[in-house]
């Protein structure tokens, strides 16, 4: 796994975050470690992972260490994936794009109804954002 993969992964991951209305400490924490592992400019992250040197990265903690270990050992983030269940990845992109509906109302849908399942919430979604 390739510093610009990984940075890419990290970048997502805060985009996610922050599409769902994550508190934006998340977000600044996974973007900001995606930026100090680019600027590692390394070809393989494994060497650097197995010698300590990745987890003495600055602004690389325990979360976003986890991450970047998932990655080099499957090429994947279970991460991103747990995040991202039950919504279209076209439409994550639309969400991203048009920010049709606020982070802050999906999040108060949610917990207004915890029963609400994310694949309900991606339909709900899915039907508002139908032109």
């Amino acid at each position: 796994m390739d510093s610009r993969t990984a940075a890419h992964s990290l970048n997502k991951i805060a985009d996610v975050l922050d599409a769902v209305g994550e508190q934006k400490f998340k977000s600044r924490a996974y973007r900001k470690a995606a930026k100090s592992i680019l600027s590692l400019d390394s070809d393989d992250l494994a060497p650097l992972l197995a010698s300590g040197e990745l987890a003495d990265t600055p602004n690389v903690g325990p979360a976003t260490l986890s991450v970047v270990r998932d990655l080099i050992e499957t090429g994947e983030s279970s991460y991103l994936t747990e995040l991202t269940v039950g919504i279209p990845e076209g439409l994550m992109q639309r969400l991203f794009i048009h920010a049709v509906i606020s982070a802050s109302q999906l999040v108060e849908a949610v917990r207004r109804h915890p029963d609400v399942t994310r694949a309900e919430v991606a339909g709900d979604i899915r039907r508002r954002l139908e032109v």
